[in-house]
């Protein structure tokens, strides 16, 4: 049983270690290559935030139509509704 906790931890360990190493290889060439010490630094992490115009305009289509189309379900199910209705009144 203790050979067993012994060998978890050693395992945790390592995978502790290979992490902690990848995090500082990250932040040190994310660091680096983005230019984040820069002067601009802002300008240039907002332009890779930015969206493509083509994108924001497909993503407003869209969104019309789906206010277009949630607008027809809704008539549709009135309709259906007021069919139903009509077909229980001839029962009775």
């Amino acid at each position: 049983m203790a050979f067993k906790r012994f060998v978890d931890y050693v395992s945790m360990i390592i995978d502790f270690e290979m992490l902690k190493k990848f995090n500082r290889t990250i932040d040190d060439i994310l660091f680096k290559e983005l230019a984040l010490g820069a002067e601009n630094a802002h300008i240039r992490c907002k332009a890779f935030l930015d969206e493509a115009p083509d994108v924001i305009n497909r993503r407003n289509d869209l969104s019309g139509k789906l206010v277009k189309l949630e607008a027809a379900r809704l008539e549709l199910q009135k309709v259906g509704k007021s069919r139903f209705i009509r077909f229980l009144r001839r029962l009775s």
